[in-house]
């Protein structure tokens, strides 16, 4: 085993590619940063989230993944939904899943996943309650993945009969024919 200097001092090369990949504004983001404040938090959050992911991809010895307008218009929507429609799902009460989603918001994929979490008030705590879960672990960690969506909604208090507060939507992708 190295010395715990050596790993810091790598992480701390690697970690800053993986945090400016990740924070790269979002479709719908103000380029001089006058975006309205649940548009900046709405980035930010999902910019900490690949961020975990890509920590932890990184220690597996995989590449990055990115963020996707498309990808993440997909999964913000997902979140909005189960907490305006009140489930908890991969599956919308229409029956649409995360494929379609995808593939309605402008993706094409030719690989695709998606992990929900809920109740979870930070991105670093859901990704790593993930890492918990075989596959959930598994679609983070998959090798193919080259594009992420994020989608947080928050509610409270949550009067539905489904009560978490928070809700996240992770979705990951491999694009068809090298495209998002």
């Amino acid at each position: 085993m190295g010395s715990p200097g050596r790993h810091t001092r790598m992480l701390c090369r690697v970690l800053p590619l993986f945090l400016a990949v990740a924070c790269a504004p979002l479709a719908g983001a103000d380029e001089a940063g006058g975006a309205d404040p649940a548009a900046r938090e709405a980035t930010a959050y999902a910019g900490r989230m690949v961020a975990r992911v890509n920590w932890h991809r990184h220690r597996a010895g995989l590449g990055a993944i990115v963020l996707n307008g498309a990808l993440n218009k997909a999964a913000t929507g997902h979140a909005r939904a189960m907490v305006s429609d009140d489930f908890f799902s991969h599956d919308a009460p229409d029956g649409t899943d995360f494929a379609t989603r995808a593939g309605r918001a402008g993706y094409r994929w030719r690989l695709i996943a998606e992990n929900l979490s809920a109740g979870i008030a930070t991105p670093e705590s859901t990704v790593d309650g993930w890492m918990q879960s075989e596959g959930h672990r598994r679609n983070m960690l998959n090798d193919r993945f080259r594009d992420a969506g994020v989608g947080h909604a928050f509610l409270d208090p949550d009067p539905g009969e489904v009560r978490y507060g928070h809700y996240w939507v992770l979705m990951l992708g491999a694009p068809a024919d090298g495209g998002g």
